[in-house]
């Protein structure tokens, strides 16, 4: 890489007929180094790759009042988990949640596998003193389920009554998302 020279570009800056030739001659000097049998790191990693199962939302508020766990109405996917699979990632998430309830008092949003009746993660969070919270709410748990019908569904409760929102909308839906790898 005898041709290679280090640049710096500033942001928004647009190169110079002579930096876009030494970024050539840089590629070049690169790709030209690279020929053989060259070792680039001491070690290989692999990072999963994940595979859409399945994937519902809703663009419309969600409002409830239940004090036990209930289904969020619209976020429930029924996916096929294909044998060989070793693990399933569930990601759930919303623009925010309001509790109408008294300050301290605690929403709860819970990723259920109904075909394996367990809970596969899930969040806790406390009310503010005006009751409304601006929070992505996103929970990205990694179950290792065995292959074959699953259906997830997001659940909400609260500690004590009133009303708890779910917000969506068409350009920032709630959402459930369900992916394997």
């Amino acid at each position: 890489m005898s041709n290679y020279v280090a640049s710096t570009f500033t942001s928004g800056e647009t190169p110079t007929t002579s930096q876009w030739n030494q970024l050539w001659i840089n590629d070049a000097a690169f790709n030209t180094a690279l020929t053989g049998t060259q070792t680039i790191s001491p070690f290989t990693m692999t990072t999963p790759v994940w595979q859409y199962l399945g994937y519902a939302q809703i663009t419309s508020n969600f409002t409830g009042a239940a004090t036990s766990f209930s289904v969020v109405t619209g976020l429930s996917v029924a996916v096929t988990i294909p044998s060989g699979v070793t693990n399933v990632k569930v990601t759930v998430g919303g623009a925010y949640m309001t509790i109408s309830a008294t300050a301290g008092n605690l929403a709860l949003l819970d990723i259920y596998d109904v075909t394996g009746s367990a809970e596969v993660g899930g969040v806790q969070t406390s009310t503010p003193t005006n009751g409304y919270f601006m929070n992505p709410n996103f929970i990205s748990p990694i179950a290792a389920p065995a292959a074959g019908s699953r259906t997830y569904e997001l659940r909400y409760s609260q500690n004590s009554a009133g009303t708890f929102t779910l917000a969506a909308t068409s350009t920032n839906p709630a959402f459930i998302l369900v992916e394997c790898c």
